[in-house]
């Protein structure tokens, strides 16, 4: 079977996404890099499944990654580019020693466009069409996003669950939600030694994935 190419999202005026409010007081973990605050948001102009995109300014929308859980963040972000099979499933400790997790607290209620389960079905898609596909079609997943953006001026982001589907994996988009909505509770946690080590070794055991030195 090959893999699923993302179709092209229909003209944001026709697209009626479901909506979830998350509530004031969520819990969020989020990695990023050592050299970023715990709520620092990325620039937006790095390419992954949601972004970079335009906003309402025609500037890139700044994003934010985090998830309800740990072992949610981690997948998403450490492990988002581990082949599902083929090449070796390895990680360099190298990498990890570059990244810390945190966890943060929403100060505000928002709302997020759901894509997940019945979210995904109202928008006429599956997930193996937008959530489970590879890099090679992050640009197509990113003007879904735009989509999105556009066809929900109330959204402050997307919610949804690939790697730890146990997880959900949330998107905020910087010109709507601030740096400020957001409690740093604990953290920075470094990933590449003690409590932050074991965690993302933990979770490589569980996915079969072998941490190297080098």
């Amino acid at each position: 079977m090959t893999d699923p190419e993302v179709p092209e999202p229909p003209d944001p005026a026709t697209l009626d996404p479901l909506l979830k409010v998350w509530p004031s007081g969520a819990d969020l973990w989020r990695v990023h890099k050592l050299d970023r605050r715990p709520a620092e948001f990325d620039p937006g102009v790095d390419i992954g499944r949601f972004h970079p995109f335009a906003g309402s300014a025609g500037k890139p929308v700044a994003t934010l990654y985090a998830a309800n859980t740990w072992q949610g963040a981690v997948a998403e972000t450490v492990f988002r580019d581990m082949p599902l099979r083929g090449a070796p499933r390895t990680k360099r400790r190298a990498e990890l020693e570059l990244r810390a997790m945190s966890l943060l607290r929403l100060r505000r209620e928002v709302e997020l466009v759901e894509l997940r389960g019945t979210g995904l079905r109202r928008l006429r898609l599956q997930g193996r069409e937008l959530i489970e596909t590879e890099a090679d079609q992050y640009s197509r997943s990113a003007r879904w996003a735009a989509a999105l953006y556009q066809a929900a001026p109330q959204a402050a982001g997307l919610v949804t669950s690939r790697l730890h589907d146990l997880s959900a994996a949330v998107v905020f988009f910087g010109d709507r939600v601030a740096e400020k909505d957001f409690s740093p509770v604990e953290g920075p946690i470094p990933l590449g030694m003690g409590k932050g080590l074991a965690r993302v070794m933990e979770l490589a055991e569980e996915a079969g994935i072998l941490i190297t030195v080098s």
